[in-house]
């Protein structure tokens, strides 16, 4: 269970690649509304073709001119709002925050894992590849750039897993590892407390050893 709700939150950063935006209904229903537009153009043209010369006619040209006006000044607006590759300043702070705060969380936990666990490999390959997502959503929030193809995401997916895989493989090797070195320090020190004890005090060091070996 563990190995696969790691997997999965490796891959998930780039599964959203692999689905369509939009279903095969929606795509239909644009399909349908695209045909109902173009027919409705064709209906307009003729009713304008009609009104030529008639007053309607030209209040309509300068409604459309005042409407076609009021569109640009709307576009220009939006563009204006636009914060690098985002559609405002609120955007980019959403991305960006949630970005660093896993970006400083990652940092903090690498270097403590050299500090406080330096044969860890598997918490540095976690906390690596947390960065490395990081980064990569740096250089598409500052540096806009043509995204991958499809293939690319099928490589990085994979890569992500592996990396997961052999992250948990490591972090499970290096929890027997210390699991075992502790065990052989208590055998040690049974053997000391044994071999120092008095015999009257013997069935109750025999306890406290049994108490320590069944505590989980």
């Amino acid at each position: 269970m563990t190995y696969i709700v790691l997997i999965f939150c490796a891959t998930s950063f780039y599964l959203h690649k692999f689905i369509e935006p939009y279903g095969e209904d929606i795509l239909l229903a644009e399909k349908k509304y695209e045909e109902a537009k173009r027919r409705n153009t064709i209906a307009l043209n003729k009713v304008k073709k009609l009104a030529l010369g008639t007053q309607e006619y030209e209040n309509y040209k300068i409604a459309n001119s005042d409407k076609k006006e009021a569109h640009s000044l709307f576009v220009k607006k939006i563009e204006n709002n636009k914060f690098l590759v985002f559609s405002s300043f609120q955007h980019f702070l959403e991305r960006f925050g949630l970005i660093s705060c896993v970006f400083f969380y990652a940092i903090y936990n690498l270097i403590k894992s050299f500090m406080r666990e330096r044969f860890n490999v598997g918490a540095k390959l976690v906390h690596t590849f947390m960065l490395s997502v990081c980064f990569n959503y740096f250089f598409w929030i500052f540096q806009s750039f043509q995204d991958l193809t499809k293939a690319s995401y099928v490589f990085v997916t994979i890569l992500s897993a592996t990396l997961m895989f052999l992250a948990i493989h490591f972090i499970t090797k290096y929890k027997q590892d210390r699991i075992y070195k502790l065990r052989m320090q208590m055998y040690d020190i049974a053997k000391v407390a044994l071999r120092n004890s008095r015999p009257e005090k013997l069935d109750e060091t025999f306890k406290i050893l049994k108490e320590i070996a069944n505590d989980k």
